[in-house]
């Protein structure tokens, strides 16, 4: 039986910081003030964190439920999960919350571990060979289709690399293969081009999906 709320609550529980607020008080009254202090400002803003990402995907999840129909339910919680980040993720006050960032990624994780939990690993063996072709696909037709582009536009081969890592893997993962490579200018593009190919890929995805839907008669 697959349970998101019971694994979302279990992954949360990692990262509540107990034991940063425990060690806080541990400090003030052994006297030392000002790094208690500390630690309970840093506890708090993690706190804050962990309630404006839980809190938008809560938002997401009520709007859906209350506005679309079961059949596009699921889709339009991905969809208002995806604007409201990228809203709140222009507010100057949000944008400099320290270990955002490490957060987000934490998050994105707990996306994957909880769809990961939903397989039945008995079809997903079962169609490896049918898995292992559509990805095959997905990332050929991924490399193909940039380095057309790329060549009609004559964009260098770094920008082409990175455009590739961005929308198959995620922007850590380019910004890790600029750093690697001594692209340091271009560390900041890579992790800039993952975030803009997840958040349209949400989008783009979704829409082709239930356009082929629509198309087929399904």
């Amino acid at each position: 039986m697959f349970h998101v709320n019971e694994i979302s609550i279990g992954v949360i529980m990692l990262v509540i910081p107990g034991a940063a607020l425990t060690n806080a008080v541990r400090d003030m009254l052994v006297g030392h003030t000002i790094s208690g202090l500390l630690r309970i400002v840093e506890s708090l803003l993690l706190a804050l964190m962990l309630a404006i990402g839980f809190g938008t995907v809560w938002a997401a999840t009520s709007i859906s439920s209350m506005v679309f129909g079961e059949g596009f339910r699921s889709a339009g919680r991905i969809l208002l999960i995806t604007t409201f980040s990228i809203i709140l993720a222009q507010v100057p006050a949000v944008r400099k919350l320290r270990g955002n960032f490490d957060l987000g990624l934490f998050v994105a994780v707990l996306f994957l571990v909880t769809i990961g939990f939903a397989v039945d690993l008995k079809q997903f063996f079962g169609s490896t060979f049918y898995i292992t072709l559509f990805c095959f696909c997905v990332i050929a037709c991924s490399i193909l289709l940039h380095l057309i582009i790329t060549r009609l536009l004559k964009v260098r081969f770094e920008y082409v690399l990175l455009s590739i890592v961005g929308c198959i893997s995620d922007g850590p993962t380019a910004a890790l293969i600029a750093s690697s490579a001594q692209w340091k200018t271009l560390i900041n593009i890579g992790l800039l081009m993952g975030v803009l190919a997840g958040a349209l890929g949400n989008y783009v995805g979704i829409g082709v999906a239930y356009a082929i839907r629509a198309f087929i008669g399904a």
